[in-house]
């Protein structure tokens, strides 16, 4: 019982006297703890050897960790053992009332304590110890410590958090060395268990510091580091930012429901969509402290920032396509009445017009559809006196399909493997730079060459085609590429260097994967949403035909007359081979009229 009074007597002394004035004088990040309390009692004697002081760290309790400042707070208690064979004929009580050690004041703090709140020191003798009398020294202590988080991992990330016991005195006098006993950590007191999952195990670490003294001498410590891991608990960062990201981008698909030719409302929802993004983004760095990598919920974030970006340039890219059909053309022939329309009017059949398909000569590039379009029209022309004057007209329209694998075969396989021989330059060193450039270059230069061949199947039209798009997106991605190759060549160390270009490699290769993806949907979107009927299928459009002025008997001959006209002039017109934007205006004149 003395023993025990003595030692609170100790320790509140030592919590009120020694250490606010052992704090006074040093940084406030460190903590200075002397396990001798009377250094004059001590007495010297020379050591052959420095003397080993094993280090046990139990974690009592942990609280908060900050992940923003980088701070924990912990209650810790740590035991200093060592042997003293000068202590044989003291007894335990006796050392209780008046500890002191051969070896003079053995001093330790904790590095990484930023601010203490309490500090206890506990001290104990075995006199019957194997090797000798073994002291031992307790402290418990309770404050917030720092810890620097590697946070490339985050949310899904697992920290480390230590408290490193250093030795004030040199290693040639004191050696710490982590305890044979097993260290411990009290799992059922972790205060944070809604955000971490603490693991139930702790590890020690031996360590050699060589840091100044008072006359700026480099001199050696040793020091014991006690580290347990806790594991970020992710569903927060789930359902709070992911998920919401996620919806963010998967809101500008909704662009699509709009036309193509409604390209402001389309950029009104994309760039809104892109500055709520920017917006989410600036609130979620709040959470982190101030780093310089990308953490992965970074990449996801900044990978949908830039989606929406894409998406914004797409929509603006696709206004100004103005072809609306591409891989479908249409045939008509227009049949015009000379006769003003008081006179004469002329209206589509009830009987439905056919193309006959069997004699379609150009069947290799073409699909012929089974099916007319009659419509009636009005026109407003000149006559021979410069007047003004209205006529009616009919025309007759049928479809064919461009068959597309001529071009696939010689265009877009042709482009897509002068596109993936560029990552053969990954192939080099990123100090071959010549060497890199030279081929990407080449590479650049047959494409540009093979674009203007592809030019001269085409007529001159002011707007881009689904290849024009897929090649002009190739000649951009070696132009990138040509830059990018340039970029890595100033990278100088090698590790670095070589960890820059599987980086950049990566990413390209997703690119383009996302790319052909994307590409690959869209054109199957465009062409067949526009399939105007299946090689089956037969559709035909009837309208009455009404002739003004005009007796019955008349207008039934006159209209079967018209009804043969439009069909021998649809077959005249297929049997012929297809030509690019060609037409034929046909004038028919009834006498009988």
């Amino acid at each position: 019982m003395m023993c025990k009074l003595h030692l609170w007597l100790i320790s509140q002394l030592r919590t009120q006297f020694i250490v606010p004035m052992t704090a006074n004088h040093r940084d406030s990040r460190v903590a200075p703890v002397n396990t001798v309390l009377t250094r004059g009692e001590a007495t010297a004697m020379e050591k052959s050897s420095p003397v080993t002081v094993h280090v046990r760290v139990d974690f009592l309790k942990i609280g908060d960790i900050d992940t923003k400042s980088q701070k924990f707070i912990a209650e810790i208690s740590v035991r200093l053992r060592w042997i003293d064979s000068s202590l044989t004929d003291i007894s335990e009580e006796d050392f209780c009332q008046n500890p002191k050690s051969s070896f003079g004041p053995i001093n330790v703090l904790f590095s990484n304590l930023e601010d203490f709140k309490w500090h206890n020191i506990m001290w104990g003798l075995n006199p019957h110890g194997l090797k000798g009398p073994e002291v031992s020294c307790y402290h418990k202590i309770k404050g917030s410590f720092f810890e620097k988080m590697e946070l490339k991992d985050f949310p899904h990330d697992v920290q480390d958090i230590s408290v490193l016991i250093v030795s004030e005195n040199p290693s040639r006098d004191v050696v710490l060395l982590p305890d044979s006993d097993p260290s411990t950590v009290d799992t059922t007191n972790f205060q944070d268990v809604q955000e971490w999952h603490l693991y139930q195990h702790v590890v020690l670490e031996s360590r050699t510091l060589i840091v100044d003294n008072e006359k700026h001498e480099k001199m050696m410590r040793t020091a014991v580091s006690a580290t347990c891991r806790v594991a970020r608990k992710m569903k927060f960062f789930f359902y709070n930012a992911l998920l919401i990201m996620f919806f963010i981008i998967s809101l500008s698909f909704t662009g699509f429901a709009l036309s193509p030719s409604d390209v402001k409302f389309r950029l009104a929802g994309t760039l809104t969509l892109l500055l709520t993004s920017v917006a989410f983004k600036i609130a979620l760095a709040n959470s982190l402290p101030t780093i310089s990598y990308l953490t992965l919920l970074d990449l996801y974030v900044l990978g949908g920032i830039s989606y929406l970006c894409a998406m914004t340039g797409l929509f603006a890219l696709l206004s100004i396509i103005k072809d609306s059909g591409n891989a479908y053309q249409d045939i008509s022939v227009l049949i015009v009445s000379e006769n003003p329309s008081r006179d004469v009017v002329l209206l589509p059949d009830s009987d439905p017009s056919t193309v006959d398909t069997t004699n379609f000569q150009d069947v290799q590039e073409w699909h012929l559809y089974q099916h007319v379009v009659l419509e009636s029209r009005t026109l407003i022309v000149d006559n021979e006196k410069h007047e003004k004057m209205m006529r009616t007209a009919v025309s007759a329209t049928c479809r064919v399909a461009r068959k597309m694998k001529f071009f696939f075969y010689n265009a877009l396989l042709i482009m897509f493997f002068i596109i993936s021989l560029s990552f053969t330059g990954f192939a080099l060193s990123p100090s071959d730079v010549k060497f890199r450039l030279a081929g990407t270059l080449t590479l650049l230069l047959t494409s540009v060459a093979f674009k203007i061949a592809l030019a001269n199947s085409l007529p001159t039209i002011s707007y881009l085609t689904l290849l024009d798009l897929y090649v002009l997106g190739g000649i951009s991605y070696l132009c990138a590429m040509t830059g990018l190759f340039a970029l890595l060549s100033i990278i100088k160390d090698s590790g670095n260097a070589y960890q820059a270009d599987k980086i950049a490699m990566t990413s390209l290769i997703a690119f383009q994967l996302i790319w052909h993806l994307f590409y690959t949907s869209f054109f199957v979107l465009r062409t067949w949403g526009k399939k105007w009927e299946q090689d089956n299928g037969y559709q035909t459009f009837i309208t009455k035909a009404e002739i003004i002025s005009l007796s019955p008997n008349q207008g039934t001959d006159t209209r079967l007359r018209l009804h043969d006209v439009i069909k021998r002039v649809i077959s005249c017109y297929v049997a012929h081979n297809m030509t690019t934007d060609l037409h034929f205006y046909w004038i028919v004149q009834f006498s009988d009229i």
